[in-house]
């Protein structure tokens, strides 16, 4: 609330700060007293358009609401299972006696 409140009186301070400029702008006085001003310049009215323009995007870029969003976790990157495997010289004993020789591997 307090938020609108607050946009709603800076949009209508950029209003009047327009007005007020072009409060004297047609008027002077001269050697002849009082007079009008007939001279315009048409690059003015473009240069206040855009102070209105800017300002109102200055205005909506400082009151949008942007809710607080952690940054996202970290990636963690895990290897791939690569099993570590041994070899190994084993032998075992045949009923008949005899010594049979071989190569057991194991994985971890």
């Amino acid at each position: 609330m307090k938020r609108a409140i607050l946009g709603g009186l800076l949009c209508l301070g950029l209003a009047l700060a327009t007005v007020s400029a072009e409060a004297g702008h047609r008027h002077y006085y001269g050697y002849g007293g009082y007079g009008y001003h007939h001279k315009h310049r048409g690059g003015d009215n473009l240069l206040i358009a855009a102070g209105i323009v800017g300002g109102a995007v200055l205005l909506n870029s400082l009151l949008s609401y942007r809710p607080y969003s952690p940054p996202p976790p970290r990636a963690v990157y895990v290897p791939a299972y690569r099993p570590t495997c041994y070899q190994d010289q084993v032998y075992r004993i045949l009923p008949d006696g005899r010594i049979q020789w071989g190569a057991r591997t194991r994985c971890y």
